[in-house]
């Protein structure tokens, strides 16, 4: 069907004029961004006149006309009309105007714990109870309990708590709690985060209180995130956010992120970049629509619903992974006997289960059944295995010898269970394990099961097993093998293993190494260890062989010294290797070692 010319030109000039109110509609707002933008400049640099001619004299004639300046600027300005989401943050529009003309003046260095009512104020440094319709300049710090109806410009931090009907200012960020009817910006016009929208107020607690001081120390930061997860109450995460929000250190930020995630259950994105816009953006998103949107939330794990669980556990998980040093490339690549050997051993040793990365307080009975079912891929079974652990140091583990003989399950939810028993210190019967080798059939499968016999403590009763899959097809299956005969600890060196190392070049063997260093404060085996370590250290080119991790490992292992922190959140690179096994190698020589 042919369109009539003059239908066309009419749908043409209506597109046109609409796009045209559209990109007007699009100027007015960047108009009234900008003019907001002037207007918290144009406060800025009249409030820092005002400090500059503060004394009385020949200055009280400029102070005057800078007050008038002050009020002009507030009869013109109407704050919160900006665009939705900001009136949406902060309700009902905002016009506030204070005639300067008739406050009292209070000019002087320092104004603490008075309160103050009408007046002027212009000061170095404010900390005040209760005050309103008031106008207050202050170029280092403003600390406010209660105020209403009043301006608040400062050119150094400031800290404001139940702030209504008010508009504040702060150069160097805003840090206010329950502010309703209120601007509360930083100098670049950003909205401060409204704290108390997460909790509707304070907390009169002193444990809660003493937490903001821990945080703000770096000796006690680790600390204080510890004990938010230990108390587990929700009158703490206006603390924690408030510090997440003004911290200037971005290791302290993802800490504090992955803390609130484990203690809500909601999902914490990281922000897009380092900067403080970044950081108030993610946190006021996840206030906005996630947190205040179940304003009841509680914080007892008992209670969380499956989605809410999900998000605790997978934020336990990677912190564990993390902090064992384990690549999570490796869990994924799985088969090699290895990679799963480092997995178990980093993960699963009883010592790291005691360790505060994963706390008692973190799970619950309710993870049960979630961390069985995800533990049936092989490289989610030992992360899932690692929270179990604490659980059954709880006493709230599900019945793990009754998942381990539930044929239904896969093998590595199989062995998730009876591994989780062992690294919490508790004894389990090998024979089934032993079973469950015979009938396995994938290679994976085999090499997991082979490992899993290592965390038995009746050595006798796995040891010929062991012995006998020295001869199995499979390299992987082979080395297994031997893995778990080095975590059985065994008082004398099979001549199987014997043999092996006389066949063999046993420095460029992790698993033969993985044997020999666990003989720990044998002499021979010491100086066999120490001579890998030097081998790989002085490898082609300077360069640390691709083994020499496993040999400061065993090395650390055979004297029972440790000399690389693998408790360290972030994964040591090669330089950082090469350095330590120098300095262990260092320390054996002074020990008399050759």
């Amino acid at each position: 069907m042919r369109i009539p010319i003059a239908a066309t030109l009419l749908l043409v000039l209506f597109v046109g004029a609409r796009e045209a109110r559209a990109q007007e509609k699009g100027g007015k707002s960047e108009k009234a961004d900008r003019t907001e933008k002037n207007t918290a400049q144009r406060l800025f640099e009249t409030a820092e006149a005002l400090l500059d001619c503060r004394v009385q004299g020949n200055k009280e004639t400029e102070r005057t006309k800078l007050m008038g300046t002050l009020d002009k600027i507030l009869e013109k300005t109407k704050f919160g009309e900006g665009d939705t989401a900001r009136a949406k943050m902060y309700g009902a529009p905002l016009k506030l105007t204070l005639s300067a003309a008739k406050l009292t003046p209070v000019l002087q260095e320092t104004v603490s714990e008075t309160t103050l009512d009408k007046s002027f104020v212009v000061t170095e440094d404010l900390r005040v109870t209760g005050m309103s319709d008031c106008v207050v300049v202050c170029r280092k710090h403003v600390q406010v309990t209660g105020c209403t109806n009043c301006l608040i410009v400062c050119l150094g931090d400031f800290v404001c708590n139940s702030v209504s009907g008010s508009v504040v200012f702060g150069k160097t960020g805003a840090r206010a709690t329950s502010f309703t009817k209120s601007l509360v910006w930083d100098e670049d016009g950003t909205p401060a985060l409204n704290t108390p929208s997460l909790t509707g107020g304070g907390s009169s607690d002193p444990a809660i209180e003493e937490l903001r001081g821990l945080l703000s120390k770096r000796e006690s930061f680790a600390e204080a995130l510890r004990r938010f997860r230990k108390l587990r109450q929700k009158s703490s995460i206006p603390i924690l956010v408030e510090h997440m929000t003004h911290s200037q250190d971005a290791i302290d930020f993802e800490a504090c992120r992955s803390t609130l995630v484990i203690l809500t259950g909601e999902r914490l994105a990281e922000p897009s970049d380092r900067t403080e816009t970044a950081r108030r953006r993610v946190l006021n998103e996840w206030i906005e629509q996630r947190w205040n949107r179940k304003r009841d939330l509680g914080l007892d794990l008992s209670k969380f619903e499956s989605s809410r669980l999900e998000a605790v556990m997978n934020e336990l998980t990677a912190t564990a992974i993390e902090a064992a040093g384990v690549k999570r490339d490796d869990l994924d690549a799985g088969i090699s006997a290895e990679r799963t050997e480092r997995a178990l051993s980093r993960l699963l040793d009883r010592e790291v289960v005691k360790s505060d990365v994963v706390l008692p307080e973190d799970v619950s009975a309710t993870m049960g059944p979630a961390l069985l079912a995800r533990a049936s891929k092989e490289a989610d079974a030992w992360p899932a295995a690692r929270l179990l652990a604490t659980l059954v140091r709880k006493g709230e583990a599900p019945d793990l010898e009754k998942a381990f003989s539930e044929e239904s399950r896969t093998v590595f939810a199989r062995l998730a269970a009876i591994l989780a028993r062992a690294a919490a210190g508790e004894d389990f019967a090998p024979a089934p394990v032993v079973e469950l080798l015979d009938k396995v059939r994938k290679r994976e499968e085999k090499v997991a099961v082979t490992l899993a016999l290592g965390r038995a403590r009746e050595s006798s009763a796995v040891l010929p097993r062991l012995l006998s899959l020295l001869k199995d097809e499979s390299a992987e299956v082979r080395d297994a093998a031997l893995f778990a005969m080095g975590d059985l600890r065994l008082e004398t060196m099979p001549a199987e293993v014997k043999e092996l190392l006389s066949k063999r070049r046993w420095d460029e063997s992790v698993a033969l190494l993985h044997v020999v260093s666990s003989f720990r404060g044998n002499m021979e085996c010491s100086e066999l260890v120490a001579r890998s370590l030097t081998e790989a250290l002085n490898d082609a080119d300077g360069r640390a062989a691709p083994h020499l991790e496993a040999c400061l490992t065993a090395f650390e292992r055979v004297t029972g010294k440790r000399f690389l922190d693998r408790a360290r959140r972030d994964e040591p690179d090669s330089s950082r290797i090469q350095l330590v096994a120098k300095q262990a190698l260092e320390w054996w020589k002074r020990q008399g070692g050759k």
